[in-house]
């Protein structure tokens, strides 16, 4: 939440006042849960839900476009399109949080890292053809139960950080590994 305060500099709530965050990519984003009870504490949520519980009052909408399985290669084809049918007063904020499913497969760090680029860069070229700010949110991929190469996630998500760092004229950066303990028994 601090994050978004410091990425745009204002009053939180004044900047995204009747505005639009999109949340764009895999599973982590959609939320997946270990049963069908969308309450049940042992699943996992989206974590677009905090979210959406912080701007409840602001008039801010939250739109959570998570597709479980999907990997980067395949997302990035279809982000242009959701801007397209964007109104032109939203969004303000674009956050991407994709790559799991494709490290599963074990594609090349590099060859992720350059679908989430074009993804921001997606975005970036959204923001100039309506002639407004719109700020994309880099979210790194965060530890993850299942085998993949940790070390191709953490090159990853290192490159993800300089390439935040490079654009941070319009490109927020979000660190998940500090937040997330799967060291926890289920």
């Amino acid at each position: 939440w601090w994050c978004l305060s410091l990425c745009v500099g204002l009053s939180i709530d004044k900047f995204l006042y009747n505005r639009t965050i999109i949340a764009f990519g895999d599973s982590l984003t959609s939320g997946m849960y270990t049963t069908d009870e969308i309450t049940d504490r042992r699943g996992n949520h989206p974590y677009i839900l905090e979210f959406k519980h912080r701007l409840r009052d602001t008039g801010v909408t939250v739109e959570e476009l998570g597709t479980p399985g999907a990997r980067a290669t395949d997302l990035l084809y279809k982000l242009a399109p959701i801007l397209a049918k964007q109104n032109k007063s939203a969004p303000v904020f674009v956050f991407i949080l994709a790559g799991t499913n494709d490290l599963g497969y074990r594609t090349s760090q590099m060859t992720i890292l350059w679908h989430l680029k074009k993804m921001h860069e997606a975005v970036r070229q959204y923001a100039l053809s309506i002639k407004r700010n719109v700020y994309s949110m880099v979210i790194t991929i965060p530890p993850i139960r299942w085998d993949v190469n940790q070390t191709q996630r953490l090159l990853l998500n290192a490159g993800l950080q300089k390439y935040a760092v490079r654009c941070s004229d319009t490109v927020a950066y979000l660190d998940l590994e500090p937040v997330f303990n799967v060291s926890q028994k289920d």
